[in-house]
């Protein structure tokens, strides 16, 4: 999933590669600046559907959260 907007921060703090590769991804069609947000999800009916992750970590208040560790 790729947000792109106002709200959406511009980078992280003197981290330019990890904002090159987070905040700057541009799809085939060259219309860059979308924030990568590891989640993956598919459009169905006009509604957005979350299916998954693509690291397995979720980076909570400086804090790295495992989806098994609080999953049932």
């Amino acid at each position: 999933i790729w947000l792109r907007g106002d709200s959406v921060a511009q980078g992280y703090w003197r981290q330019p590669l990890d904002t090159a590769r987070t905040f700057h991804a541009a799809p085939a069609e060259g219309l860059g600046g979308f924030l990568r947000t590891g989640d993956l999800g598919a459009v169905e009916d006009g509604e957005l559907y979350i299916t998954g992750r693509l690291k397995e970590v979720i980076i909570l208040n400086g804090r790295n959260i495992y989806p098994q560790d609080i999953e049932w």
